[in-house]
């Protein structure tokens, strides 16, 4: 892949900068990839390229303790997450939370609600309503 290099604003890129580092959260883990995000979108929605076609997740795969789905909004285009199932709750890998689209996601998922109503958790819209017995 090749790469081209742009100047901006010193009092720009410090914001950037310090924000990126201040909410990890958001998955950047470089002003560049947080330029390349903004640049693409404002591109997408100018029509200069075409939007990404297709779901924002992809169910990858369901295991003992987790659930992999693919994120195509990441800041790198395909982002992988895990959403694990301990201790009757869904925890983000990505967000650390208990609750995100992430994991709403996997807990909406038919296989994943199955498996886990067969092991004794209540899994509503998307939520773990209870644990296991």
């Amino acid at each position: 892949m090749k790469y081209r290099k742009i100047s901006i604003k010193k009092g720009i890129a410090d914001a950037v900068e310090e924000f990126v580092q201040n909410n990890p959260r958001f998955g950047y883990r470089s002003m560049a990839e947080f330029a390349e995000d903004a640049i693409r979108k404002r591109a997408e929605a100018l029509g200069i390229i075409s939007t990404i076609s297709g779901p924002r997740f992809i169910h990858f795969n369901v295991y003992e303790d987790h659930v992999s789905i693919i994120d195509n909004e990441q800041p790198e285009g395909k982002s992988w997450v895990d959403v694990y199932l301990q201790n009757g709750k869904a925890w983000c890998d990505l967000c650390e939370k208990h609750d995100c689209d992430h994991t709403r996601f996997a807990l909406g998922l038919p296989k994943v609600v199955d498996a886990l109503t067969a092991k004794g958790w209540a899994v509503e819209d998307g939520k773990v309503v209870r644990g296991p017995l």
